[in-house]
């Protein structure tokens, strides 16, 4: 992971208003959000993009209820070039296979379908490895209903560490505060070679927070990882002052090897 040093711009300013590169290939994505994305992160020198590939609500790249059953070519065919372009670009694509929690009633319901995911990564490794900086098990895989638990989640990296070279984690909030300090919510996989992290605020609430207070949280959550590097991935939408210096300190902790948002 050391050689990956990762800066990613999660959320960025599209038409004047935040948008989550998360869902770029998703329903309702348009071409000129994801050339607009590429330009912003060119800008920004925020090269690393990560994608996400199934959300029960809104992204799939099969048909709504056919996970793994009957292929959505024309989105596939989206997915797939927006992953060559950012690599032709000279960014680093990161693939995240899963969002949750789990959605009644959904469009795309995918995450209780274990049998399939199997086949699903390693079909996506097989056609995007070579473009790919790194994978994620999952959005916060901490949220989803049973039986998505740390088993599951170290059994699918070490699935994935089985076919790829490229380094694997997850991404999750980890931390929390009461009137001790702070506390680990959830433990890092032990077998991820780094880990995604989202801290304790809601992203939209990030001004509201200090640097100092920020930092406080992942010096923390550094000191608690067992030498698995940390990408803060996630911390404020917002990309003005306070966000910018949230990154530049985040950046400065020995044993972060990643941030979000501009600098």
């Amino acid at each position: 992971m050391s050689e990956l040093l990762v800066h990613n711009s999660l959320f960025w300013d599209y038409n004047g208003a935040p948008l989550s590169s998360w869902y770029l290939c998703g329903d309702g994505s348009t071409r000129d959000q994801r050339d607009a994305h590429l330009r912003w992160c060119e800008k920004n020198k925020c090269p690393t993009v990560i994608l996400n590939m199934n959300n029960e609500e809104i992204m799939s790249l099969w048909k709504p209820g056919k996970y793994m059953r009957e292929l959505d070519n024309a989105k596939a065919q989206v997915f797939v070039e927006y992953v060559q372009q950012i690599h032709s670009y000279g960014g680093q694509p990161v693939i995240a296979f899963f969002d949750g929690p789990q959605i009644a009633n959904a469009k795309y319901p995918c995450l209780n379908y274990l049998d399939r995911h199997g086949e699903m990564i390693r079909i996506t490794v097989e056609v995007l490895d070579e473009y790919v900086a790194a994978y994620l098990v999952g959005c916060e895989t901490t949220r989803y209903e049973k039986p998505w638990n740390m088993g599951i989640v170290e059994t699918v990296i070490g699935y994935l560490r089985t076919l790829t070279k490229k380094p694997v984690g997850t991404h999750s909030v980890l931390a929390g505060r009461n009137d001790n300090g702070w506390y680990m919510k959830y433990g890092i996989p032990r077998n991820a070679q780094f880990h995604c992290l989202e801290t304790s605020n809601d992203p939209w609430a990030g001004d509201g927070r200090s640097v100092a207070d920020m930092v406080s949280e992942v010096r923390y959550v550094v000191s608690q990882a067992n030498g698995v590097a940390i990408w803060v991935g996630e911390h404020n939408v917002h990309s003005g002052a306070r966000s910018r210096a949230q990154s530049r300190a985040m950046a400065a902790i020995e044993g972060v090897y990643g941030v979000g948002g501009p600098m």
